[in-house]
């Protein structure tokens, strides 16, 4: 059974600071290149700032930001987004990118890094749409 905190994500010893996979995740993978923050600062483009407050959870990247890290950690985007990408969202996101590229056709020459991007493309329009 989930403790309340792992339900709601919320941390119960620092409150405002959210439990996150993806934090430990991104944590991780620069952890184990053996990089500082500002050598994942150098590869991405994204401030120190920006990937303290990511590795500590007190923020979720934006989609553009999670393109940056996933290309500079060699990973796909799913890689990084699994884990707190809605999987309602993710659905909706691919049957979109079915339908709007022309179908299985066009979709079967579509790389991985190109449906990654598109689905990102999408992801981003749905939150813009959402405020």
């Amino acid at each position: 059974m989930k403790k309340d905190h792992e339900k709601n994500g919320k941390n119960p010893i620092t409150p405002g600071i959210i439990v996150s996979p993806l934090a430990d995740k991104i944590k991780g993978l620069r952890k184990e290149r053996h990089w500082s923050q500002e050598d994942l600062e150098e590869y991405t483009g994204v401030s120190v700032r920006q990937i303290s407050r990511i590795e500590s959870g007190k923020c979720e990247p934006s989609v553009e930001t999670l393109l940056k890290l996933a290309d500079a950690f060699e990973v796909s985007f799913d890689f990084l987004d699994n884990d707190h990408s809605d999987s309602a969202d993710k659905v909706e996101r691919e049957a979109f990118i079915r339908n709007s590229v022309g179908g299985a056709m066009v979709e079967d020459t579509l790389t991985q890094r190109q449906r990654e991007i598109i689905e990102a493309i999408v992801k981003l329009a749905v939150e813009l749409a959402r405020g």
